[in-house]
């Protein structure tokens, strides 16, 4: 994938600012000590907290983090690190939502040493040709393995035979294909019309429709 890894840190909207609050990591880039000292998300004293989250996530494998005392995101930010209000509300809060798509107090603390651990020993990266270049890589290995990939080709219907194998049928094509296996990789409105017909799933049909 020709992987091009970002900098260390992030880049922060701050309501109070039209540029961009820069969080350095002064570890790993030790010329950035000043600008992490004096970047305006979090008070010297958070970022004084982070020290010890740091040492405990890359003194301990991810076996170990994840045998630590769970709860939520929220209380352990707050009761365990001890990090402030104003700095889990500008850095935290929108770092880690934005990554789970839910609230703090929803995920798990155990991910959050993983995850926290994942990004300060590596670096978050892009392939040189774009994400696409992902499942160019995904396809081309499938092809040479000996799977026949179709791909714009829209489903109609989803069933299940009487050998237990999904039944897939096609739109544009009436050409049926035949699974021991499925993956459904949609959105919602369209998972819950094509999941109705499959045992098991028959309840989809009276829940409302969700908005997209």
């Amino acid at each position: 994938l020709d992987l091009k890894p970002f900098l260390p840190g992030a880049l922060v909207k701050l309501k109070s600012r039209n540029r961009l609050a820069r969080v350095s990591d002064p570890i790993r880039v030790p010329g950035d000590i000043l600008n992490a000292l004096l970047a305006p998300v979090g008070s010297l004293f958070d970022k004084g907290k982070v020290l010890p989250l740091i040492l405990n996530v890359r003194t301990k494998s991810i076996e170990e983090l994840f045998e630590e005392k769970e709860t939520d995101t929220e209380t352990a930010l707050i009761e365990r690190w001890g990090f402030s209000d104003d700095f889990i509300a500008k850095f935290h809060k929108p770092f880690l939502e934005g990554i789970y798509l839910a609230p703090l107090a929803a995920q798990s603390s155990r991910m959050f040493s993983f995850v926290f651990k994942m990004f300060s020993e590596g670096a978050a990266t892009l392939p040189k040709g774009g994400m696409i270049a992902v499942s160019k890589q995904l396809e081309d290995m499938a092809k040479e393995a000996g799977v026949e990939v179709k791909t714009n080709t829209p489903i109609s219907q989803i069933s299940v035979g009487k050998d237990g194998d999904f039944i897939v049928d096609c739109v544009s094509t009436n050409d049926r294909f035949k699974a021991s296996s499925m993956i459904m990789a949609t959105d919602g409105i369209a998972a819950q019309r094509l999941l109705s017909n499959v045992p098991g799933f028959e309840n989809l049909v009276d829940l409302p429709v969700q908005s997209q």
